[in-house]
C-alpha cells in the first residue's frame, strides 16, 4: 500500500472510529435515560400506600343500658369530669329513655264489601250488624261498632256475634272495659279527642296460636264511602287500625353520675344523682362579698330621696345590724338523692358500615394491583430496550477494537513508508 493509500486508509478509519464512538455515546444516553425512567417507576411501587382490610373491632361499640321499672335507658355518652362545687370526680352522662307505650296505630288500606239487603231478613244472622239498614263486612266477617253497650248485655247480640259468643259472661265486663280503652285513644291520636266519633271493629283468629285481635275502621270512613258508590260493588282505601305498642324515647342530657368498672374495665354499674337546690353567697371579681343594698328611708318609714330624685341607697343590716350580702341560688348535685342500676353491656357492630369499607378496600385493591401490573409491565418494556442497546453498545464495542487494530497496522505501513521514502539518499 503506498503512501497517499495508507493515509487515506488512516483518515477513513479515523472518522469511522469517531463515528462509532459517537453512536456508543447515543446509545449510552440513551440507557441513562431508560434507567432514570426504571427508577422513576421503582420510586412510584415503593410510594404506593398498600390497602387494608378493615377490621370489625374498627365498627364495632360497646353500648351500656340499664332497665328502671318500665324504662330502658342507653347510655349515649359517658365523660369523666371534676365537680366544680365538691372537687369530686363525676361522670357526666347523657342517655335515652325508651318507654313502652300501648297505642293504636294504622293497618293500612283494606276492602269493604257492602251489601244494603243484608239485615232486612228476619233469619239473616247479620241483621243485628246493620248500621242503617246496611251490613259492612270484609270478606264473610261484620263489622260492628266498637264498645257499643248492647253488645255486652247477652242474649243475641252475643251470641251472634263471631267473637263475643265464644267469651264466657264473666270476662263480658272485662271485654267491654278495654273497647272503651281503644276507642278513646283511637279518637285521641286520629280526632283531637272527639266524643261523637264512632269506630266499627271486627275480630280476626289467628290460626296458629287462637288468639283473637280486633282490627278498628272509621264508622265515617266506612258509611261515606257506602254513599259515594250505590253500585254494590266493593269499596277499597278503607284505613284500618290495629292496637299495638310503641316506643317513647325521651334524651337525658348531662346528669350525674359515678360508675363502678370490673377487672376488664367495662362498666357493670351505674349511680345517678339526683339536684338539690344550693343558696350561696354572691362575690366580686377580688372575692368580696357584694352587700344587699336597699334604699334608706326615714323615721317614719318613707323612702328618701336625693336632690335629683334618685333613691338613696344603703348597705341592708339584719335585726342585729349586721350587714346583709348578696345571695344567690344554683343546682348542685345531691350526693344524698341516688339510684344504683346495673349496667348489661351489648357489643354491636355496624354491619352497613363494615360492608361498605370492605367494599372500598376490594375496589382499592383492584386498583392498587392494577397499579403494580402496569407498573410492571413498563418496567419489562424498559429493560427489554436497555438489552437490545446492551447489543449494540457491545456490537460497537468489538467494532471500534477492529478499527483500532487496523488504524495500528496501517499507522505501521505509513511509518516504513515514511522510513524507505526518506531514508534513500542516507548513507
Amino acid at each position: 500500500m503506498g503512501m497517499s493509500a495508507s493515509q487515506a486508509r488512516f483518515l477513513s478509519l479515523t472518522a469511522r472510529k469517531t463515528n462509532v464512538e459517537y453512536e456508543g455515546q447515543q446509545i449510552n444516553q440513551q440507557r441513562t435515560t431508560l434507567s432514570n425512567q426504571s427508577a422513576s417507576y421503582y420510586s412510584q411501587l415503593t410510594n404506593l400506600t398498600v390497602p387494608t382490610p378493615p377490621s370489625t373491632q374498627d365498627y364495632s361499640r360497646i353500648t351500656y343500658t340499664f332497665e328502671d321499672g318500665t324504662e330502658v335507658n342507653t347510655i349515649n355518652q359517658l365523660i369523666a369530669t371534676k365537680d366544680e362545687h365538691t372537687g369530686k370526680v363525676i361522670y357526666m352522662v347523657n342517655y335515652t329513655q325508651q318507654t313502652l307505650q300501648d297505642n293504636v296505630v294504622s293497618n293500612g288500606c283494606v276492602i269493604v264489601n257492602k251489601d244494603s239487603t243484608v239485615g232486612q231478613s228476619a233469619d239473616d244472622p247479620y241483621k243485628n250488624y246493620a248500621i242503617g239498614g246496611v251490613a259492612y263486612t270484609i270478606g264473610s266477617t261484620p263489622l260492628r261498632q266498637l264498645a257499643d253497650a248492647q253488645w255486652f248485655a247477652g242474649g243475641d247480640l252475643t251470641n251472634n256475634d263471631y267473637y263475643l259468643k265464644d267469651i264466657p259472661a264473666s270476662q263480658l265486663k272485662e271485654i267491654q272495659e278495654m273497647e272503651e280503652i281503644y276507642l278513646t285513644k283511637l279518637r285521641e291520636k286520629y280526632n283531637n279527642g272527639k266524643d261523637d266519633v264512632d269506630y266499627l271493629v271486627r275480630y280476626q283468629k289467628d290460626s296458629e296460636t287462637g288468639k283473637w285481635t280486633p282490627v278498628f275502621y272509621s264508622k265515617d270512613q266506612v258509611v261515606d264511602a257506602h254513599y259515594n258508590d250505590n253500585t254494590g260493588n266493593s269499596l277499597s282505601s278503607i284505613r284500618s287500625y290495629v292496637w299495638g305498642q310503641s316506643t317513647e324515647s325521651n334524651d337525658v342530657k348531662n346528669a350525674r353520675a359515678t360508675a363502678e368498672q370490673d377487672s376488664s374495665g367495662r362498666y357493670k354499674s351505674i349511680t345517678v344523682y339526683g339536684y338539690k337546690t344550693e343558696t350561696y353567697e354572691v362575690k366580686d371579681d377580688n372575692g368580696n362579698k357584694i352587700p344587699k343594698m336597699v334604699q334608706d328611708k326615714d323615721a317614719d318609714g318613707n323612702p328618701k330621696f336625693n336632690a335629683d330624685g334618685e333613691p338613696i341607697m344603703i348597705e341592708a343590716k339584719d335585726e342585729n345590724g349586721d350587714t346583709i350580702y348578696q345571695t344567690a341560688t344554683r343546682e348542685v348535685i345531691d350526693f344524698d338523692k341516688y339510684q344504683t342500676f346495673k349496667l348489661t353491656a351489648t357489643c354491636t357492630t355496624d354491619d352497613d358500615a363494615y360492608n361498605d369499607a370492605m367494599n372500598k378496600y376490594n375496589y382499592d385493591k383492584s386498583r392498587y394491583d392494577k397499579t403494580i401490573q402496569d407498573i410492571n409491565s413498563k418496567i419489562q418494556i424498559i429493560q427489554a430496550q436497555d438489552k437490545n442497546l446492551e447489543l449494540k453498545l457491545k456490537q460497537l464495542d468489538t467494532e471500534q477494537n477492529a478499527i483500532s487494530t487496523e488504524m495500528d497496522a496501517v499507522k505501521k505501513v505509513i511509518q516504513k513508508n515514511v522510513e524507505s521514502s526518506f531514508k534513500t539518499f542516507n548513507a
